[in-house]
């Protein structure tokens, strides 16, 4: 009987230190599936994806694509892009999105948006290669839409004037550039900007490095 107990006993103490191992050095898992950070923007000539990074009592700001932001550009003279539909993806809810900042090195631009107290998307301290991910984007009439990978090697892509650019093993479709990827964490660790055709595989984020110098240049971090 005592042999039974004893057994039982370092039974339970063995699942709780595997248990606090994995706490430890993976982290808590965190169910991100539903966070309304995650943003579609709709603009004259097509769509893209976005997350929230900033949001105060009168406005908030959107993380997306460069070339997400050009969907909008005019050659009018009279502005320089015309204002985007920014919608929510859980909640539905729409607002008029203007450009705020773009940037002049790297694939990356700021959408500001006249609605305050959003949900904000945290940026993580560092990416390891080989860590899993998840993306969250809008891909053609599709919102919310889920793809699970793993964080590769960071390229020069010749094709795009040898800029520095990060696999990421998460397939991406028309309409998921300027979504975010996360790690378990739900903290953004890149921004999907290009997908190599014919390989639903070979898609690359903006690296993490390159969103801190841009928010930081911005002041948003």
């Amino acid at each position: 009987m005592l042999k039974k107990v004893l057994l039982r006993l370092f039974g339970i103490v063995g699942i709780i230190t595997i248990l606090s191992v994995i706490f430890v050095f993976v982290g808590p898992i965190r169910n991100i599936s539903n966070e309304n950070y995650n943003v579609k923007i709709v603009g004259l000539r097509g769509q893209g994806s976005g997350v929230v990074i900033q949001s105060n009592d009168v406005y908030s700001t959107i993380l997306t694509n460069k070339h997400v932001c050009e969907i909008n550009k005019m050659s009018n003279g009279l502005i320089d892009y015309f204002p985007f539909v920014v919608k929510e993806v859980v909640n539905n809810d729409s607002f008029l999105g203007h450009v705020k900042k773009v940037s002049k090195n790297t694939d990356l631009c700021l959408i500001q948006v006249e609605v305050g107290n959003l949900p904000v998307a945290k940026i993580a301290k560092k990416v390891v290669r080989g860590e899993k991910v998840i993306n969250i984007s809008s891909p053609l009439d599709i919102e919310g839409y889920k793809t699970h990978g793993f964080v590769g090697e960071v390229h020069l892509i010749p094709s795009m004037n040898f800029a520095k650019y990060q696999q990421v093993s998460t397939p991406i479709y028309p309409g998921s550039s300027g979504s975010a990827v996360f790690n378990m964490r739900k903290k953004i660790v890149g921004l999907i900007t290009l997908g190599m055709r014919g390989a639903n595989t070979l898609s690359y984020m903006v690296p993490l490095s390159d969103i801190k110098v841009f928010l930081k240049e911005a002041g948003l971090l």
